[in-house]
């Protein structure tokens, strides 16, 4: 996380397993919230361009609406988050 974003978690809570494609792949990926965030510095590899962008979490559950978001892992944790963690 502080490599790709900058940022750095005092806590984790697992929010939920799934299976990538239950239909050929025993692949299990695990969905993590990450909590009490506090910023650092970034040590992405000398050839990754990566910009962080913030939005509220209303936002990015309109862009899952509008399928600006399609990826089924970032809806899976995003939807995780809105609806399974804990205040």
């Amino acid at each position: 996380m502080k490599e790709e974003t900058g940022h750095e978690a005092e806590t984790f809570e697992e929010l939920l397993r799934r299976y990538v494609a239950p239909g050929y792949s025993n692949e299990l990926t695990h969905i993590y919230a990450a909590k009490d965030l506090r910023k650092s510095c970034s040590e992405m590899e000398y050839d990754e361009d990566i910009s962080v962008e913030l939005y509220e979490p209303g936002e990015v559950v309109d862009m899952i609406e509008r399928n600006v978001i399609e990826d089924s892992k970032t809806i899976n944790g995003i939807l995780a988050v809105r609806y399974l963690s804990a205040p």
